[in-house]
């Protein structure tokens, strides 16, 4: 008799495991967007990196993990600042001896705008200063340590004017062959200004394979046009999304492309310049991203007189409205009299969701916002709470300003936290399971895991077996196990629940869920 209890109790434990365990295999989604509590201990970074005011404003992630945050302080220091963490949200301490690189440049509003990273490791980071009544753009070379790379311009640092008044550079990106090319806004007179792209040789000299002295100035035909975001497509094509008003109309959004030699692209709109109007509304462009298919999808801030909002819109190859895109191209998030949201950067997850992050004011402040959108453009509500993430870090303003995704899928948040006076680096990590197959070309990694739910051994049956590393992840976004090459995991060590499994073969990866129970 007791022997059939015990008996019936474990058969009813175990069904009850696999239904519970079923049930919330939807509710594991919705971890999607919450903090990672491995990134320090609660998801959250703040570095007073000034005495006063530091603002972060672009991020990039390095192939292992660590994480780089360029920037700026303001006065008394005035200089650019760059900031490394380790995987866990520390500072890296092999960075410069304290984790923070600190550049002093001459002249007085020093800022770094955008960053990125070379193959070999090396770090670039570009700005501005004021040189008396002259904008400057700046350019400067990192070593993996944090050091001024000599190699590049003799010293580290570029300064160069294009505008006899006025060169500042606002993004960075490098080509498949080591060559850099920045975008932003030069002018000759302080009153019109133009867009400018320019493209410099690994070791800091002009490259005069774009147009004839590696420098492109482009007219939109309005007072103040002004480039801000950058991407080079896989043909070589540069794609510069641009900000165009007078004083007396509202602010057009504008993508021009290039081909690789300079010229203006017409196969792009014609002419090679594209103008997008927002009916009762000025928009500033703030950010690009491109899509696998070379589509590409722009963020924009939106001022309709009465509240600031943001707008997506995604445009095909040839420079037409995507009107598979929503409806007609183009999402809106407005502003309302109680809250105002406002988005900085637009980034792709490996599923191609769209990330949208930058900042809500309501009530209760002022905090971050990740917003995220399926590929036709409708928000996902399987997203944090439907589909917005809002971060306070504590303090009266917060404003996330860049986004990077680890090769796990987790999101990486860069921005400003103001308390008091002072303005510090502001970092959170979010958790984010992608169980789609990632793809180069068009390989993929396909397996099955049996049996499921299990409570010894995992069996993994791959399509191509020869090699690959694991790893098994909790519901809440920690490594609980990894691995190299095994068919058959034992997981009789994990506690009954939730589990994914990751698989890698070289740059592919993909993701399954399964579920550990009792004997």
């Amino acid at each position: 008799m007791n022997q059939n209890m015990n008996t019936n109790y474990t058969f009813f434990s175990k069904i009850l495991i696999v239904i519970v365990a079923l049930i919330s295999m939807n509710g594991a989604q919705a971890q999607n967007g919450s903090l990672d509590l491995t990134f320090d201990t609660d998801g959250k970074v703040t570095t007073h990196a000034a005495s006063k005011d530091a603002e972060a404003q672009s991020i990039v992630l390095q192939k292992d993990g660590k994480i780089i945050v360029a920037g700026y302080r303001g006065a008394p220091e005035n200089d650019m600042v760059l900031v490394r963490y380790n995987e866990n949200g520390s500072l890296d301490k092999s960075f410069d001896t304290d984790g923070i690189v600190t550049t002093a440049i001459s002249g007085s509003n020093v800022r770094a705008y955008s960053v990125a990273l070379q193959k070999d490791g090396k770090i670039l980071a570009a700005g501005s200063s004021s040189i008396g009544v002259t904008e400057v753009m700046i350019l400067v070379r990192y070593n993996i340590n944090g050091s001024l790379d000599t190699s590049f311009n003799h010293t580290g640092i570029l300064t160069s004017t294009i505008g006899a008044v006025f060169t500042e550079v606002y993004a960075i990106a490098i080509q498949k062959d080591g060559k850099i090319v920045v975008t932003g806004g030069v002018s000759n007179d302080a009153v019109d200004f133009n867009i400018a792209v320019i493209r410099f040789n690994s070791d800091g000299t002009l490259d005069n394979t774009l147009d004839a002295d590696g420098i492109v100035v482009t007219d939109l035909g309005s007072l103040y046009d002004f480039a801000n975001s950058l991407v080079i497509q896989d043909n070589g094509k540069i794609v510069v999304t641009a900000y165009s008003k007078t004083e007396a109309t509202r602010g057009l959004m504008v993508i021009v492309r290039y081909n690789s030699d300079g010229s203006l692209d017409n196969t792009f709109d014609q002419d090679g310049k594209l103008y997008t109007i927002i009916v009762n509304s000025s928009a500033r462009t703030n950010s690009m991203v491109l899509q696998s298919d070379q589509k590409l999808v722009i963020g924009a801030a939106t001022d309709n007189g009465n509240g600031l909002g943001y707008v997506l819109a995604r445009y095909n190859t040839d420079g037409g409205v995507d009107t598979t895109f929503d409806v007609d191209g183009y999402v809106f998030s407005s502003s309302f009299g109680s809250f105002i949201e406002l988005a900085y950067t637009v980034a792709l997850q490996s599923d191609e969701k769209i990330l949208v992050t930058g900042y809500r004011s309501d009530a209760s402040g002022q905090n971050f916002m990740i917003k995220r959108y399926h590929k036709d453009g409708s928000i996902d509500d399987s997203f944090g709470q439907q589909g917005k993430v809002i971060t306070d870090f504590g303090n009266a303003d917060d404003e996330a300003k860049a986004i990077a995704l680890q090769s796990d899928d987790k999101i990486i948040v860069a921005g400003i936290s103001f308390n008091a006076g002072v303005t510090d680096f502001a970092i959170a990590r979010y958790n984010n399971m992608i169980t789609s197959t990632k793809k180069v070309g068009d390989k993929k990694i396909q397996f099955s895991v049996f049996p499921n739910p299990t409570s010894k051994y995992l069996n993994i049956s791959l399509n191509n077996a020869d090699h690959f590393n694991f790893e098994i992840i909790d519901a809440v976004g920690g490594i609980v196990m990894k691995g190299k090459c095994q068919n058959k995991i034992d997981v009789s060590s994990l506690s009954d629940g939730i589990y994914f499994i990751k698989l890698e073969q070289g740059h592919h990866q993909t993701t399954k869920k399964f579920v550990k129970c009792r004997n």
